[in-house]
């Protein structure tokens, strides 16, 4: 099994559980552009079409990921549709020749791993929205829109050191997921003592 290639998948299924369509977006144009190769599987994604239809979900998401709430019903909803493609991102990085069970490995692996920045990116901007000001919300909105180019080119150029961050964001992110619904529970709970009274 080639490790960078397993490592170029799963960082992609990660940065997929924050901004899906940039990703799919950049990897399309990249390999259209012949500055990255895909594998043969996901050839359909440098295709004109699905570049036109990528490019115009990622102008949608730029502006939903701005707006307070418009944010949260999109990251809610993007739960079916960001964990499930950010598995089958992961599954096409199996080498070739590897048994179908390799694949559905990898594609449990992406969707896990995509799963730990999509939900601490939705319980952060559910906390966040609670707040009257908008700057914080813009603010953590962009950092993912140029967070995404940037571990994009880490990934095809310094693989390891990609996966060293990655790997580092993945637990900051079960941290942040750990602490903002220990945070909720200690919310809620009071009021579920009163109403018991």
């Amino acid at each position: 099994m080639d490790p960078i290639s397993v490592l170029s998948g799963l960082g992609l299924s990660w940065l997929s559980g924050l901004r899906l369509y940039l990703v799919l977006f950049l990897v399309g144009l990249s390999d259209r552009l012949n500055w990255i190769a895909l594998p043969q599987t996901m050839d359909l994604l440098s295709s004109p079409y699905v570049l036109v239809a990528t490019g115009l979900m990622v102008l949608v998401e730029f502006f939903a990921d701005k707006v307070p709430w418009v944010d949260t019903t999109w990251d809610s909803v993007h739960t079916f549709i960001r964990l499930p493609i950010a598995g089958w991102i992961a599954a096409q990085f199996a080498p070739e020749g590897d048994a179908a069970t390799v694949q559905y490995a990898l594609g449990i692996l992406g969707g896990t791993v995509a799963a730990t920045s999509h939900f601490a990116k939705a319980s952060a901007r559910a906390t966040v929205n609670a707040s009257p000001e908008p700057f914080s919300n813009w603010g953590l909105s962009l950092f993912e829109d140029l967070l995404t180019p940037s571990l994009l080119y880490l990934i095809y150029q310094y693989p390891y050191i990609a996966a060293s961050v990655i790997g580092v964001l993945v637990l900051g992110c079960v941290m942040v997921i750990v602490m903002l619904w220990k945070m909720v529970r200690r919310i809620f709970r009071p009021r579920a003592q009163v109403k018991g009274t």
